[in-house]
């Protein structure tokens, strides 16, 4: 992926509140994480993302064109519950430089063995921030 220069601030916030995070809190301790709470459906359905999971290991063909604005498909990692899962492929996505971006999202990419990919994702910006921290927070 290209176009990766994104400010200190936001490289701050990815760096502490999703790598570090994951490596130091989530990865630890992966119990707990429910995407069913009601609190963070309706964060969801109020920041029109959709998150879907699919058991196709390379999902390099997915036609995403179809899914809202702010999208997460991915492959369920067997070992992790839903909410960690898709945490390892954020994290692996930001730690790996897998990610580009335009004016209004970012575009995030997660891969196995740097050949199959397993999540592709678009999210507006301004909705970063908020998601991850409602990702952690909201569905524990």
């Amino acid at each position: 992926m290209n176009n990766c220069t994104i400010s200190s601030y936001m490289a701050d916030f990815i760096y502490k509140e999703i790598i570090l995070k994951y490596e130091n809190d989530i990865k630890k301790n992966p119990k707990g994480y429910n995407f069913n709470l009601k609190r963070f459906k309706f964060f969801l359905a109020k920041s029109k993302i959709t998150i879907s999971f699919t058991t196709i290991l390379d999902i390099s063909n997915i036609d995403t064109k179809s899914q809202l604005d702010n999208y997460f498909y991915c492959y369920q990692h067997s070992k992790f519950n839903q909410v960690v899962s898709l945490l390892t492929h954020i994290r692996n996505s930001f730690a790996h430089g897998r990610f580009s971006q335009d004016k209004t999202y970012f575009y995030l990419e997660d891969y196995k063995n740097s050949k199959t990919c397993t999540m592709k994702a678009r999210i507006k910006k301004n909705l970063l921030k908020k998601f991850i921290h409602a990702l952690i927070t909201l569905t524990k």
